[in-house]
């Protein structure tokens, strides 16, 4: 028996020691990040937050509150959120002991006795006991510490998660808003174009009847008419479907029927901060670093089961005819044990299991650190688009000009008979592409500032929050 004991208890030490030298500390990444952003002049500002604000638009804002408190897959998010909230509280239970109380009662007829003989009547026997049974799992390795702490990690990656969702939200209604402003101020090119298209058939027609122009120019100007009336009811389908979209967001009946969206002009580059910012200001980016520690706490846990674990049981019971006898007390027995378990050969399964959540800790290690630099790629991105979209603004604006003039001496020099209707023709088709341009490298502005909020993290309003609070 003394053998037995200095056995289990080398036995111990030996497992105690290869646990210190087996245990992995936290993670703690640093990711490369330079000190200012390639692309951006900088000016020492901070990143803006509530960025919602700066688009300009109160009525969006309040598109975006709306849809926030109905959408469905918002809706959803929340629901798993708190499923995630559950589960953490459940995985801490497991380091407290458990109690559990039983009553029983049983009644039981004895048609025959123990040497077999039948009885007349029978017996009928009732035995009543209640039991109250303590169990505790002493977590010597920290095992159960570690695996409340995963369980931690992934609710708040599940609290970052919810807020990236917010906040994907905010940035998709916007967009749609927008869509649904470009779609309105193309529709409404497209009718200016087409009074241009019928005024310039009429002209046609008068000159036509008192011989001044050729056939050839009415066959001209009829199917300009019919061409710019086929593009009018496709923009106005096109409305139609911008706000069906919005519309869906906010879980609203998608009937297509919206007022009129201004499309409003870019203002000033937005605060850029620096890029180390992004290591907090992005929920995506915590949502990778959470599940990265949470599949670190995860790998103690995996590697816990190879070492000896102990259960301390106890209880107390009671037994008597019915159940308020047996709950009395008198006499009351007792029982308390101790249990001991150690893995002695398993074909290698635990150590298995302890070097895949290893190698999962490596790959999340790489998904973070890929993502670090996704970020930064996705803001400088905007940033150069943004200049981009600038310049080629100011083209259009300029073209916008021109080719207004031009459409306008065309006529000019059409009612004197210096040009034939081709060249009408061409100065109209010129004016319209101008306009089209301009309004849809407008909505491409707005759309670019609002991927380059998305690509800076943080809030979209004063009420939202920025990471988790777990």
């Amino acid at each position: 028996m003394v053998r037995l004991r200095l056995y289990i208890l080398a036995l111990s030490l030996c497992v105690v020691v290869a646990g210190c030298h087996s245990a992995r500390p936290r993670p703690e990444l640093t990711a490369a990040a330079p000190a200012e952003w390639v692309r951006a002049e900088q000016d020492n500002t901070d990143a803006d937050d509530a960025w919602l604000e700066t688009l300009g638009s109160n009525a969006l804002s309040e598109r975006v509150n709306d849809a926030v408190e109905q959408n469905y897959a918002l809706g959803a998010a929340r629901a798993r959120l708190d499923q995630a909230r559950q589960t953490a509280v459940s995985a801490r239970a497991p380091r407290l002991p458990s109690i559990s109380l039983s009553l029983d009662r049983n009644r039981r007829r004895i048609v025959r006795n123990f040497t077999g003989d039948a009885l007349d009547d029978g017996v009928v026997n009732q035995v009543a006991s209640a039991n109250l049974d303590l169990q505790w799992q002493i977590d010597i390795w920290g095992e159960l510490a570690a695996s409340a702490r995963s369980a931690a990690y992934d609710y708040a990656a599940a609290e970052a998660t919810y807020i990236d969702a917010r906040r994907q939200l905010a940035a998709d209604v916007s967009r749609a808003w927008y869509a649904l402003a470009e779609a309105q101020a193309l529709e409404q090119v497209a009718r200016d174009q087409l009074d241009i298209a019928l005024k310039a058939q009429d002209i046609v027609d008068r000159g036509y009847l008192a011989g001044i122009n050729e056939s050839l120019d009415v066959y001209l100007a009829r199917p300009t008419v019919a061409q710019t009336e086929d593009i009018l009811a496709a923009r106005v389908q096109g409305v139609r479907i911008a706000a069906a979209n919005l519309q869906l967001l906010g879980a609203e009946y998608p009937d297509g029927q919206l007022p009129l969206v201004d499309l409003p002009g870019i203002q000033a580059r937005p605060g850029l901060g620096v890029p180390s910012d992004l290591l907090t200001r992005r929920p995506d980016l915590q949502i990778a670093w959470l599940n990265l520690l949470s599949a670190d706490a995860s790998l103690a846990v995996a590697q816990r089961p190879r070492f000896p674990s102990i259960v301390l049981s106890a209880g107390l019971s009671d037994i008597g005819n019915t159940l308020p006898e047996a709950a009395d007390g008198v006499p009351l027995g007792w029982n308390f044990s101790t249990r001991l378990t150690q893995p002695i050969f398993d074909a290698g399964a635990l150590r298995a299991n302890a070097r895949r959540a290893a190698a999962r800790v490596q790959e999340l290690e790489l998904i973070y650190l890929n993502q670090v630099n996704t970020a930064f790629s996705e803001v400088e991105n905007a940033i150069s688009n943004a200049e981009a979209l600038a310049e080629r603004l100011a083209a259009a604006e300029r073209n916008i000009e021109a080719s207004d003039n031009a459409l306008t001496r065309s006529f000019e020099a059409y009612g004197l008979g210096l040009v034939d209707y081709t060249s009408v023709l061409e100065s109209q088709q010129r004016a319209f592409d101008a306009q089209s341009n301009l309004v849809q490298i407008r909505a491409a502005l707005l759309n670019n500032r609002i991927s380059l909020y998305e690509a800076l993290g943080g809030p979209f309003d004063a009420d939202s929050p920025s990471e988790p609070k777990t």
